[in-house]
């Protein structure tokens, strides 16, 4: 997401999707993207992913719902709010129903901090 100060009420837009490598396996994968660093105050205001859904994964195995600790980790590190599309529910187990309720989880700062360029 880039948002642009600039205006009067500042605008934010949704531009340049930056798609990881397809992430296969079970559990216990995961994948990122390097999203790198903003070099100006227009780019890079937030961060947003969803979590594996569980529909596939064996009963027995379950992960939680809504940011991890990682996912926190990585909004400090970088200093930005992050969105997270994930089920609304406490735990996720294995064979949960892929399209089961869900929600947009808010984590990390409430804003990016501006840059002294």
């Amino acid at each position: 997401m880039r948002t642009n100060t600039d205006f009067i009420a500042p605008v934010s837009a949704i531009v340049d999707i930056i798609q990881g490598p397809k992430v296969t396996g079970d559990v216990g994968t995961n994948g990122s993207v390097d999203l790198g660093s903003p070099t100006n105050d227009i780019e890079v205001c937030a961060t947003f992913h969803t979590h594996t859904p569980m529909q596939y994964i064996p009963t027995g195995y379950y992960r939680l719902a809504g940011p991890s600790t990682d996912d926190e980790d990585i909004a400090d590190q970088l200093k930005l709010p992050g969105l997270l599309y994930d089920y609304d529910v406490d735990v996720v187990p294995g064979g949960y129903p892929e399209n089961s309720p869900i929600k947009l989880y808010e984590y990390g700062r409430n804003k990016r901090p501006k840059l002294k360029l």
